[in-house]
């Protein structure tokens, strides 16, 4: 009987049923098992996981709604797809962020499994999380933490399977990648207004301070050599006083490299 790698115990992160599950599709997607392949036994299973027989089989109830087992009187259950995990880490939860991984999953094969991870603009965390994965996964997809310094863990990642998204001044030719250059985008953005701007008085750039992306973003709207005819700062939501005349205006970011 092939042996699944086994790190001691399972965890309190999500119930025995998904993370044998996860193991097992883990193991398949590093071909210990190939197409055709007959898995280890409910019973030999239980025996080498500490887990009950009904355990064993909700995990492979889950892997074959996942399309990667399927079973056969005589014969059990046995490989029908190879898996492919991929590790999606981005910076920080939004509703953008949301939609754009439901897109993404929306859009995949069944037998993609996709695990979703925030790093949060920690650099320790961003590291911690890449180094724990190395090996795990099929592809990587991976919004750097900061905008001028490229991990060095990201090197231990085979360029073929790592994907980089969002902003990045670094060097990356050797990766692909899919990045917006939101400096430039806004600066032009900007000067495209610029004839219906002087109708303004002053231009108050509002944005919530605990986006960083805001933040760069406030520094080319203040520095902007196009804007110094006008007088304007930037500000924080709670900036909005009552009695003040206030117009939204949407800029429109469209400049994508690939």
């Amino acid at each position: 009987m092939k042996r699944i790698d086994k790190k001691a115990t399972f965890g309190q992160q999500a119930s025995k049923v998904t993370q044998l599950a996860d193991a097992l599709s883990q193991a398949i997607s590093r071909k210990e098992f190939l197409e055709g392949d007959s898995l280890p036994s409910i019973n030999q299973l239980s025996a080498q996981y500490g887990v009950s027989r009904d355990t064993v089989f909700k995990a492979f109830l889950d892997l074959r709604e996942r399309g990667l087992i399927d079973s056969t009187p005589g014969k059990g259950y046995y490989v029908t797809s190879q898996v492919t995990n991929v590790l999606l880490l981005l910076d920080q939860y939004t509703p953008f962020k949301e939609a754009l991984y439901n897109s993404f999953v929306r859009h995949l094969p069944i037998n993609y499994k996709v695990d979703l991870l925030f790093h949060q603009y920690n650099e320790r965390l961003f590291n911690t999380i890449l180094r724990e994965s190395i090996g795990k996964y099929n592809k990587y997809i991976v919004m750097n933490f900061d905008n001028e310094k490229f991990s060095t863990v990201l090197n231990k990642i085979n360029p073929s399977r790592l994907l980089l998204l969002d902003f990045g001044k670094f060097e990356k030719e050797k990766y692909s990648y899919i990045c917006q250059d939101f400096d430039e985008s806004f600066y032009q953005a900007l000067n495209l207004l610029k004839e219906r701007l002087k109708n303004y008085h002053q231009l108050v750039f509002l944005f919530p301070k605990s986006l960083r992306r805001c933040r760069r973003l406030s520094d080319a709207f203040l520095f902007s050599p196009a804007m110094r005819a006008f007088p304007f700062r930037s500000a924080g939501w709670k900036s909005v006083r009552p009695a003040c005349g206030w117009r939204c205006l949407s800029l429109p970011f469209s400049r994508w490299t690939c």
